[in-house]
């Protein structure tokens, strides 16, 4: 509310003036009081206006009333506010707000009470009638009127369930935060009290759902430890990371819902895509956007400390050849509709510099093996191959490019653990997929989620496991898109770049572990996730080289 009112004067209760936007600052609702000295009603109005008032303000509401006087002279309107009002503040006589409000507000008549939040819109109308009947409303939107420590209102997200599910959250609506804040967004689990049209019970609509909304806190709390403890000629540079993985924020998020969207669209009823309820894109200068899908509380995440067995590697696969071949239905335009568009488009905001930046980081891990690993990559990393050579490598060797995940790591499988039993529930955070090379998913994958011997012995084994997964999740009329050997040859040329983008998400992991207090299971998780992450940086320098005699 303090933008709206910023750089104008508002009166204090004694007559003197301050900034509006110092006056309302942290104040999420406002209540326009609309009266005057002259008016019977307004006097035998104020007794409650003042009653609920001081209840809000004790409760500790984030409310405030602003006066928006009707009176025809300045010592008439003082005197008003002085001895019969609360304690509350008041537009200035004369300004020209005054008439702004009555227009904008439809107000025809006086007394008149209308409760505005973010952005000046109305968010109830008619308060006056009757003000305690309106209490708990008006006090819910103090509380709620933002969620999660964002932008985003109650009143945006039922813009869009009136749309899409034809019923709006009432204003006892809960939301609960989700475990830690992600890097490009904050989850909540909504405790929905659904509000239709003529009041009937509708059994279709979710007792409860995940509301993801897009943000940039955690990725600036990941980026700020960084900065502060970079080398000083650096900074700039690392300013630009940040400001570019900000804005980054906007395609990944975009992405997502056009991936929903067109699963939607196309009617493809995989068990391990969540449930998608509606989402809103980011569009023009807006900083809002979310989308809403089912509840996945009761599934649970691994994280790259611990190794898959084999068994739930292939579960991943699996899913993953499945969820592809069913998004091999869509049109070449719908295809190349992803707002990432391709590898090149995805990795735009992580140049070479970038990832220079994160391997010097990297450099100064306590740990011998690391340093020298580290130099070799800063030599070799401006020769390896490019993202723009990998989208054209399709045309090149003769395969077709298919659904990406972009981000097919642990974090973004869930699974459902029961009876003894692990079984792969859901895959997660479509963020930055395209359309690409299967191998960049796979890679990305065994890179995490597979013990380092495993996976240099086996990762063939995998590939032709993937291969055959693929092929039986087909349709009849539909063909392969490239062979076992294209997946071989594929594999072993962008391995090195594809890793290469890894690494700044395993340094995360790693630096996160390092917190942890000692123990044997610490030694045990850093014995693992150092084992993984030195045989990245090798296995990066060693394919480079071979992937020349490709």
């Amino acid at each position: 509310m303090a933008e709206q009112f910023s750089g104008q004067p508002l009166l204090r209760h004694d007559g003197s003036t301050v900034d509006g936007g110092d006056a309302l600052k942290g104040k999420k609702v406002v209540g326009l009081l609309f009266s005057a000295m002259w008016c019977p009603s307004c006097k035998q109005f104020l007794p409650k206006i003042k009653k609920f008032y001081n209840e809000m303000q004790e409760a500790g509401k984030s409310f405030e009333i602003v006066l928006v006087s009707r009176d025809k002279e300045e010592d008439h309107m003082l005197e008003y506010l002085k001895e019969y009002n609360g304690n509350w503040l008041a537009i200035p006589f004369g300004d020209e707000r005054i008439q702004e409000y009555l227009k904008k507000y439809e107000v025809p008549t006086i007394p008149a009470f209308k409760i505005i939040k973010s952005g000046g819109t109305l968010a109830v109308d008619k308060a006056r009638f009757d003000v305690q009947d309106k209490a708990k409303e008006i006090g819910n939107l103090a509380k709620m009127s933002t969620l999660l420590n964002t932008e985003v209102t109650l009143d945006d997200v039922n813009h869009l369930t009136e749309k899409k599910i034809l019923a709006r959250l009432g204003p006892e609506t809960g939301i609960k935060p989700i475990g830690a804040m992600g890097l490009q967004s904050v989850l909540g689990l909504i405790d929905p009290k659904w509000k239709t049209a003529r009041g009937e019970r509708n059994s279709t609509l979710p007792k409860s759902f995940v509301l993801k909304i897009a943000s940039p806190t955690g990725m600036l709390n990941a980026f700020s430890e960084d900065i502060s403890s970079f080398p000083a000629e650096h900074m700039e540079a690392m300013k630009q990371c940040v400001d570019g993985f900000v804005a980054y924020l906007r395609p990944c998020h975009n992405t997502e819902v056009v991936f929903y969207e067109k699963v939607k669209e196309y009617h493809i009823d995989l068990p391990q895509i969540p449930k998608y309820y509606f989402g809103k894109p980011f569009e023009g200068e807006s900083n809002k956007a979310f989308l809403a899908m089912e509840d996945l509380t009761k599934y649970q995440v691994f994280s790259p400390i611990t190794n898959l067995t084999k068994d739930q590697v292939e579960q991943s696969l699996t899913a993953l050849a499945q969820l592809q071949a069913k998004m091999m239905k869509l049109s070449d335009k719908d295809k190349t509709g992803f707002p990432h568009r391709d590898l090149s488009g995805l990795y735009g905001v992580l140049p070479d510099f970038a990832l220079q930046l994160q391997n010097g980081i990297a450099a100064m891990i306590p740990h011998p093996a690391i340093a020298p690993l580290t130099k070799k990559l800063a030599e070799i990393l401006p020769n390896i191959i490019k993202p723009e050579e990998i989208d054209k490598l399709p045309e090149k060797l003769g395969f077709e490019k298919v659904f990406v995940h972009g981000d097919f790591w642990p974090a973004n499988l869930m699974w459902n653990c029961q009876d003894g039993e692990t079984k792969l529930a859901k895959l997660i955070d479509f963020q930055m997929s395209y359309y690409g090379l299967a191998v960049c998913d796979i890679a990305r994958l065994l890179n995490t989620s597979v013990d380092v011997e495993s996976r240099r012995k086996n990762w063939k084994g995998f590939l032709e496991f993937y291969h055959s997964a693929f092929e039986k999740s087909l349709e009849k009329d539909q063909q392969m898109p490239f062979s076992v050997e294209q997946l071989e040859k594929t594999y072993q040329i962008v391995y090195p770049r594809i890793t290469a983008y890894l690494l700044p998400a395993m340094l995360a992991v790693l630096k996160n572990a390092m917190k942890m207090p000692d123990s044997p299971q610490k030694a045990e998780a850093m014995g693992n996730l150092f084992g993984k992450f030195i045989a990245i940086y090798e296995d990066i320098i060693s394919m480079h080289e071979a992937s020349k005699n490709l």
